[in-house]
């Protein structure tokens, strides 16, 4: 039931001959779909950040920053890296903006630059989360 107590507003627009009003319906994407949407750009862009990626992997190798604990290589400050052929280029697009909602963003929010690249350094080692958790179950298994 729609109560009209807004005068300001003109409900006729919204309401049916019969009484009922206009609902929206709330549709989940699927990954399929956000994959479509993206552009060039936003292709590019995922292209170049595993490119960086792969440097920053082939840097910690050649210097030997490597994590006793995890097994696995850091950047010279310190996040996690991966070999390109780790990362899932799908889930790296799937996270990457289009271009009006990355510059809106970035007016809202100063610090969203710093949020999208750790959301998509986090995308791009899941696969060291994956072994880790491989590990664990095994570990527990053992025990």
């Amino acid at each position: 039931m729609i109560i009209q107590d807004d005068e300001w507003f003109n409900w006729s627009k919204y309401i049916k001959d019969d009484g009922s009003a206009l609902i929206a319906e709330v549709k989940e994407r699927t990954k399929e779909e956000i994959l479509q949407e993206k552009t060039y750009r936003e292709k590019c862009f995922g292209d170049y950040r595993i490119e960086e990626m792969q440097k920053e992997y082939e840097e910690a190798r050649s210097y030997r920053r490597q994590t006793k604990k995890r097994e696995c290589y850091v950047n010279h400050k310190g996040d996690l890296v991966v070999h390109s052929s780790q990362v899932v280029y799908n889930d790296v697009l799937a996270v990457i903006p289009l271009s009006n909602e990355y510059y809106s963003k970035i007016v809202k929010d100063k610090d969203y630059l710093k949020k999208l690249d750790k959301i998509i350094r986090d995308i791009m080692t899941a696969s060291l989360r994956q072994r880790d958790e491989k590990r664990m179950k095994k570990n527990v298994r053992i025990w």
